[in-house]
C-alpha cells in the first residue's frame, strides 16, 4: 500500500515486513523531538484515534523502558512495553515493542527546509 498526501506518506513492503510512515511538521525540530521524548507529550497523541494512553514507567535511555496502557474507546485496555535501543537527541529514537505484536521502530528527525520529518 502506498499513499501520498502532499508531504506525508505511508508505505509498506510485505517482503521485508517494513512499514514506513513519513510526516512533515511545520515546527522546530526540538519541539517535534519533545513530542516523542517527554512522557507528558506522548500521552497526548500516542495511539489510534479515539484511544488514550496512560504511562506507568518512562525511562528514555538505551535499555530503558516505556510501559503504558492504551485505553480503547470501547473500554478495553491494551498494556504495552517498549525498550529503548538508541536515543540520539534531535536525530533518532529506536525502540523494541516487547509485547505482541513484536516490532522494532525507528523514528528519524530530519530537517526538510525548516520543516521536520
Amino acid at each position: 500500500m502506498n499513499q501520498n498526501y502532499e508531504s506525508n506518506k505511508i508505505a509498506t513492503q510485505v517482503g521485508e515486513c517494513a512499514i514506513v510512515i513519513t510526516r512533515v511538521f511545520d515546527a522546530p525540530r526540538d519541539l517535534v523531538f519533545d513530542a516523542w521524548t517527554k512522557e507528558e507529550n506522548l500521552s497526548k497523541w500516542w495511539g489510534p484515534r479515539g484511544f488514550t494512553t496512560t504511562s506507568q514507567k518512562f525511562d528514555l535511555k538505551p535499555g530503558g523502558t516505556w510501559q503504558f496502557i492504551m485505553h480503547g474507546p470501547d473500554g478495553v485496555d491494551f498494556p504495552n512495553t517498549n525498550v529503548f535501543v538508541e536515543v540520539v537527541k534531535l536525530e533518532r529514537i529506536v525502540f523494541k515493542h516487547t509485547v505482541f505484536p513484536h516490532f522494532l521502530a525507528t523514528a528519524i528527525f530530519e530537517d526538510l527546509d525548516g520543516k521536520y520529518v
